[in-house]
């Protein structure tokens, strides 16, 4: 439950990495700019799905719960995305920035939403208390 619940929210922490991005373009946050949010979300939520889970899965049973780790690889998660998009259309400075910072903020959030209890303690035995 609680993984399903991280899959669902920390892709939610990239959108105000997103706000950063429209304002440094000089943007106004107006209706106008909620397809550019929209697309930015799904962007979030198949990198969530497609890299996030995947990594979360192999640190979980690698024993490696440290938020600094998830940090890092979610940057990196946002680095490949914005090389996606660049493949696409040309990006401005802020949307590479804005993209790394959601990846990290998502990474640190996916961390504290899932939990990071290993294999190894899953399978104990609770202690009665």
């Amino acid at each position: 439950m609680r993984l399903l619940k991280a899959m669902l929210i920390a892709p939610l922490a990239a959108l105000p990495a997103m706000v950063m991005a429209a304002l440094l373009r000089g943007w106004t946050l107006d209706g106008a700019r909620v397809p550019f949010f929209l697309v930015h979300l799904s962007f979030a939520y198949a990198a969530a799905l497609v890299f996030g889970l995947p990594l979360h899965l192999l640190l979980r049973r690698a024993g490696r719960d440290e938020p600094w780790i998830y940090g890092v690889l979610g940057c990196v998660i946002g680095a490949v995305v914005a090389a996606t998009a660049e493949a696409r259309t040309t990006l401005q400075p802020a949307d590479w920035i804005a993209s790394v910072l959601a990846g990290g903020l998502g990474g640190l959030m996916f961390r504290a939403l899932a939990g990071v209890a290993t294999l190894a303690q899953e399978s104990r035995p609770a202690i009665p208390g």
